[in-house]
């Protein structure tokens, strides 16, 4: 569309686009059948499952499953979620941690990655060791600080 014709957008009301570019036939093929255009969507819903097992005095295991249950094959105009599962084996003690995170999802495949927490401070990320072996669809990192402590068992 030259910007001539452009200009007269400028003041028209987003209710009226439509209506406005109709006026330039020359610019735009009209669908088929234009005023039935209906679609549906689905609520971006998952289902989330974690579980923390305690292995051994300060060695634990985490494994999160994510299952996307809303499937947008059918339905280009949903937001999409991806299936996947993680495995993170750590030792936590009071002072010091480790963090071994294992994952795979659709869209990003197999991940892992390493995370260290010395007290209250932690650094890490989710895919660093798939990216250095390069073989990893991500890279990401995070840094924080650890509010509460460890008990210690009686």
């Amino acid at each position: 569309m030259p910007a001539s014709q452009q200009q007269n957008l400028r003041d028209v009301k987003l209710d009226n686009y439509k209506t406005e570019l109709g006026k330039y036939p020359q610019y735009f093929t009209p669908a088929a059948d234009n005023n039935s255009a209906n679609y549906s969507v689905s609520l971006p819903t998952t289902l989330q499952l974690d579980g923390d097992y305690h292995i051994r005095h300060a060695f634990y295991v985490n494994a999160n499953v994510q299952l996307a249950l809303a499937n947008g094959d059918k339905k280009p105009y949903n937001t999409q979620y991806y299936s996947g599962f993680s495995i993170t084996p750590r030792y936590d003690g009071r002072i010091f941690g480790c963090f071994l995170p294992i994952s795979y999802n659709q869209l990003s495949k197999l991940n892992a990655g390493a995370s260290f927490r010395i007290g209250p401070l932690f650094l890490g990320s989710g895919s660093v060791i798939s990216a250095l072996l390069g073989s990893s669809h991500q890279l990401d990192g995070f840094v924080g600080i650890r509010f509460g402590g460890l008990q210690k068992s009686k």
